[in-house]
């Protein structure tokens, strides 16, 4: 996986361009695959606030959800509500798709039909996880487009998360890496180290938006 890295002085400053580039993917609409945590939510802030993105054609995915009952402020879908509030984009719940892609396509509906995904976001575990798909767990094998995340090494233990094949169906990916407990991660990010953010293998382009302190040497 080639990636392309990009250091910005400031969260501030990595957040506007973030922005920017979700803009700019969602020109015409089109589905967005979007990670939870602090600094991507301060990017979608920011987004919201945005006029010249034709909302009722924008549909939104979280990229991994916590097994807690719809509506729970640590659930991912339960912020992006909060954030996109009044707008006419969609937030699809990650726990219904599961649901309909377990039921026959003529009744359910599928994943494919909002494939590929204009932009996904995604955050960078000290681990190197990412979404919720961590080291060494066996949903990094699971041939599904969304898995079941179980004992997973940070809490809460069970998780559902895209599967690798699913993000891989991106035409952009962006890591969004801020903070100086990330330094460590993104230096092997960019090494190659082999942890579940560099099993990534998308249709497009690869980019790490990262602030100075993540960054530094």
């Amino acid at each position: 996986m080639e990636i392309s890295l990009r250091i910005f002085s400031n969260p501030e400053s990595l957040s506007l361009e973030l922005a920017d580039e979700i803009t700019a993917s969602l020109y015409y609409g089109g589905t967005a695959a979007l990670a939870g945590g602090s600094s991507p939510l301060r990017t979608y802030s920011r987004l919201a606030a945005i006029c010249n993105i034709p909302w009722e054609r924008v549909v939104f995915i979280p990229t991994d959800e916590r097994c807690y009952p719809k509506g729970h402020p640590e659930r991912n879908d339960t912020s992006l509500k909060k954030i996109f509030f009044g707008l006419p984009c969609r937030i699809l719940d990650l726990y219904e798709e599961l649901r309909r892609l377990k039921k026959p396509a003529s009744e359910g509906g599928s994943l494919e039909k909002i494939l590929p995904f204009e932009i996904t976001i995604l955050g960078l575990g000290e681990d190197g996880h990412t979404a919720s798909l961590f080291p060494g767990n066996s949903a990094l094998q699971e041939a599904v487009p969304i898995v079941n995340v179980i004992n997973s090494s940070k809490s809460p233990s069970q998780r559902i998360s895209l599967s690798l094949s699913t993000l891989n169906r991106s035409k952009k990916i962006f890591f969004c890496v801020t903070g100086t407990a990330k330094k460590k991660v993104l230096k092997d990010l960019l090494q190659g180290k082999n942890f579940p953010a560099n099993m990534l293998s998308p249709e497009g382009p690869v980019y790490v938006f990262a602030d100075s302190d993540a960054a530094a040497s």
